[in-house]
């Protein structure tokens, strides 16, 4: 992630002008022998310059490098939290499946005590001429039996604990929690409410992983477009040059030159083709993401999902096309073609960290 982000800073960088200050000496002997001579010379040269030089953005090539960048780091930021999502998922879980081994284990210490009055009970009447061997074998089989699942059940809460150690970055020696009561143990799950918009999937952080990756493909296909117009830079260079350091930085050593230059492409290769078939996969992506969070077990009405997300069978839905150089797709853009919305505060602010 942090990577992402120094990548991001350094392509929102060629936003602005270059300075350079390029300080030299040289020192170049001259042949008699060359035509025309100026004899057997050699010649210092100092010089102090600052060269500036600057691209004029007119195509948009700079911004969408920018804006590829940004967009990759911020799916390296949501890659982060879906690791982070699927480390409290686990906690969650092992959590509330120890605790219903507690209640579990509970049950089952009932049992054996019960099993262990039962044998005591058998053996009574053996002893009084009521019973016989037989009796007092199966009521020891039902005890061994209750022994060995109370053993089972202790052993895998032991794992269970072992592995929430491990999750929350503890060393599982030392590690315990204590075993409940169901009297100490009334918590709830909370209910999820039927009707819930299709927007709470923009909350995943898988879904907006893959959105990101998506755009910034999209922006890399904006910058192979403008790399088949020209290439306009203004640059400028001033300084001192003399043939001795002491009147190096004298008034009448200064030097300068300014003007524009401009680059056009004669053979650009194959274009934008290999990046838009690198970005056909990312679309595909980008969809069972968002089906795969429709027809998820965990949601409850299927009403919330638009019905091109709630396609289960068969090919992946067809998502609308996104703008080469403006504004950034959302869910509803991905399921409904709708007019993606505005830029985000939030997704400025990462971008400019």
């Amino acid at each position: 992630m942090e990577q992402s982000r120094a990548t991001a800073r350094v392509a929102r960088s060629a936003l602005l002008p270059n300075l350079n200050a390029d300080p030299s000496f040289s020192r170049q002997g001259y042949s008699p022998n060359k035509v025309p001579t100026f004899g057997n010379l050699t010649v210092n040269t100092f010089s102090a310059p600052l060269d500036l030089s600057y691209e004029v953005d007119l195509w948009g090539r700079v911004r969408r490098g920018f804006e590829s960048a940004r967009d990759e780091a911020q799916a390296s930021v949501a890659a982060l939290n879906t690791v982070l999502l699927t480390l409290q998922a686990d906690v969650a879980e092992n959590y509330f499946t120890l605790r219903a081994l507690d209640a579990e284990i509970a049950t089952v210490a009932g049992n054996v005590n019960l099993r262990r009055e039962q044998v005591r009970l058998v053996r009574f009447r053996e002893q009084n001429g009521l019973g016989n061997a037989l009796e007092i074998a199966q009521a020891e089989t039902e005890l061994a039996n209750a022994d060995a699942e109370s053993a089972s059940l202790a052993k895998h809460r032991d794992e269970l604990e072992n592995a929430i150690a491990i999750l929350v970055g503890s060393n599982p020696s030392g590690f315990r929690l204590a075993a409940l009561t169901e009297a100490g143990w009334k918590v709830q799950p909370p209910e999820i409410p039927a009707g819930l918009p299709a927007d709470l999937l923009e909350r995943r952080p898988d879904v907006s992983e893959a959105e990101r990756q998506l755009a910034a493909a999209n922006a890399k296909i904006g910058i192979a477009k403008a790399a088949f117009f020209p290439v306009l830079t203004l640059t400028g260079s001033g300084g001192f040059l003399s043939a001795d350091a002491d009147t190096l930085f004298n008034w009448n050593s200064r030097t300068w030159s300014i003007g524009p230059s401009l680059s056009l492409p004669i053979f650009a290769g194959v274009g934008t083709a290999p990046i838009s078939t690198a970005r056909r996969p990312l679309m595909r992506n980008r969809s069972r993401t968002i089906v795969n969070g429709c027809s998820s077990p965990s949601v409850k009405s299927r009403a919330a999902c638009p019905a091109s997300a709630t396609y289960r069978n068969g090919p992946v839905p067809r998502i609308a096309p996104w703008p080469i150089h403006v504004g950034r797709p959302s869910l509803r853009t991905t399921v409904t073609g709708r007019a993606p919305p505005a830029i985000s505060k939030s997704s400025m602010r990462i971008a400019k960290r």
